[in-house]
């Protein structure tokens, strides 16, 4: 695999930073659970975008998943929602 530029890997950091909100909490729909969500980051083997986000509850465990796999939707009841909604304040 050819490895992507710096300037190609900060280009794909700064769309991803359009998409969600560094600083903002987020609810997961399937467990209702809240983060905040911390930063993103690059996945050193893919050179995928991740989301690295806290846990609001207990240890505050944190916590890495694909851009991708955060921003995807879930299946509740039958309906596809997404798997995690940004909490408006």
């Amino acid at each position: 695999m050819r490895r992507k530029t710096e300037q190609d890997l900060k280009n794909m950091l700064d769309e991803a930073a359009k998409l969600v909100t560094i600083g903002g909490r987020y609810r997961h729909l399937k467990s209702g659970g809240e983060y905040t969500l911390v930063d993103l980051a690059l996945f050193e083997a893919t050179e995928e975008v991740s989301v690295i986000y806290r846990a609001d509850y207990g240890d505050g465990l944190l916590w890495v998943r694909s851009l991708a796999v955060f921003l995807g939707e879930v299946e509740i009841d039958g309906v596809h929602r997404p798997r995690f909604e940004e909490i408006k304040s």
